[in-house]
């Protein structure tokens, strides 16, 4: 049975090899994302991403990749079965919120790690990864 790390590894593996034309933007947005949620808190961070979903997709893609995580695949999270990440965040208590707020923060290390990989960047070679970076 796989530890709570190599489902979060492997979700994200599989959420980054999805990302298409999406990637170069994705990356860069992930790349900072953990230090807008610990300035800003999770709720506001989620509330932006929602607020620009619609119109830049790549926001779009990492609020489903939280909702999905934190609500859905994640049986630990204190947010899981709920039907909607703002919702959940919104309706719980200060306690969950803490715990979904250091999970989404642990997704966020294997996200980076992965849409680092598979974002073309310079190289122009997806899914080739970068050697030296950490």
């Amino acid at each position: 049975m796989p530890t709570l790390e190599q489902e979060r590894a492997g979700f994200a593996l599989a959420k980054a090899q999805d990302l298409g034309e999406h990637a170069d933007k994705y990356n860069k947005l992930v790349q900072g994302f953990p230090a807008t949620i610990l300035t800003d808190g999770l709720g506001q961070a989620v509330a932006t991403l929602m607020a620009k979903a619609g119109k830049e997709r790549h926001r779009g893609k990492l609020l489903e990749h939280l909702d999905e995580w934190l609500c859905r695949k994640n049986a630990t999270s204190p947010y899981f079965r709920q039907t909607r990440l703002i919702d959940a965040i919104v309706g719980g208590s200060q306690q969950d919120y803490v715990l979904a707020q250091a999970e989404a923060l642990n997704l966020l290390v294997w996200l980076k790690k992965f849409a680092s990989a598979y974002a073309p960047g310079d190289s122009g070679q997806t899914g080739q990864g970068r050697d030296g970076d950490d």
